[in-house]
C-alpha cells in the first residue's frame, strides 16, 4: 500500500492513513498494488486488482471510512490468473451461474464481450436484480459488469414514502434523522444529509425494500462533521 505524497497538511494525512488502513484490513484485497491520495474530504484510489469483486471491495472500503465525502476509484482489473479464458468460456459459466441462482428469474439475460458482462431483463424486486449481479461478479475472468436489469412498474405508490422513512429508521447502520423521502411516480428522491458515504449507501438500500420504487435519486449530501444519534 502506498500513500501518495501531497502538501502534507495534517487532515489530509490523517484521512489518507485511515483509508490505506481500511484497504489493508479488507480481506478480499491485496492492497500492495494500490495507492491512496486525499485532498480535503475526497479520496482517490489508484492501481490494479485481480478480480471484479476486489474492485467493488475497494469502493465498499472507502465508504466505511469516516471523513470521506467522495471517492474516486481509478482501479483496473487485471485477472492475470484467467488470461486463457475466452468470452465464450465466461459466457457459459455466467449462464450456468444465473440458472442455478435460486433468486434470479429466467427473465434475466446476459451478454459477454471483452470480459465485460451486461445483465438485462425485468424483475419484480430489487433483491432479484442484486442477486443476478452477485451470482456473476465473483466469476474468474470478469473485468467489469453493467447491471441494466429494470424493475416492473405495476404497483401503487400512495403510502410508499411513509413506509420508506420507517424502513430507514429501522436500519441500525443509518442515522436517518436528517433524511427526507419524496415519491414522484415510481421514483424515490432522497434529500438531506448523512455523516458517511456508507450511510448514503444504506439509505439507498433501505429504499429498495419498497416494491413500488423502480428508480432512486440519491441526493443526500455527505457531511463528515454531522453529529450522530446515540
Amino acid at each position: 500500500m502506498q500513500i501518495a505524497s501531497s502538501r502534507r497538511t495534517s487532515p489530509n494525512l490523517v484521512l489518507q492513513t485511515a483509508a490505506a488502513l481500511e484497504l489493508e484490513r479488507t480481506p478480499e484485497l491485496d492492497a500492495s498494488r494500490l495507492t491512496v491520495w486525499a485532498a480535503s474530504s475526497a479520496v482517490t484510489v489508484s492501481g490494479a486488482v485481480g478480480s471484479y469483486s476486489a474492485l467493488t471491495a475497494v469502493g465498499h472500503a472507502m465508504r466505511r471510512v469516516r471523513g470521506v465525502s467522495s471517492a474516486i476509484i481509478n482501479v483496473v482489473v487485471d485477472p492475470a490468473a484467467s488470461r486463457g479464458a475466452t468470452d465464450g468460456d465466461i459466457r457459459r459459466v455466467v449462464e450456468r451461474a444465473l440458472t442455478w441462482a435460486p433468486a434470479v428469474p429466467s427473465a434475466v439475460k446476459s451478454q459477454v464481450r471483452n470480459r465485460h458482462i451486461t445483465l438485462t431483463g425485468e424483475v419484480d424486486w430489487d433483491f432479484q436484480r442484486r442477486a443476478a449481479q452477485q451470482a456473476v461478479e465473483d466469476l474468474r475472468g470478469v473485468s467489469s459488469l453493467d447491471n441494466r436489469i429494470t424493475l416492473s412498474r405495476c404497483r401503487h405508490v400512495e403510502t410508499a414514502g411513509q413506509r420508506l422513512e420507517y424502513a430507514m429508521l429501522r436500519n441500525p447502520r443509518l442515522d436517518a434523522s436528517h433524511v427526507s423521502v419524496t415519491i414522484v411516480e415510481h421514483t424515490a428522491i432522497l434529500t438531506g444529509h448523512v455523516a458517511t458515504l456508507e450511510e448514503k449507501k444504506q439509505a439507498g438500500l433501505a429504499t429498495w425494500v419498497c416494491s413500488e420504487v423502480t428508480q432512486i435519486e440519491n441526493r443526500l449530501a455527505v457531511r463528515p462533521d454531522s453529529p450522530r444519534l446515540g
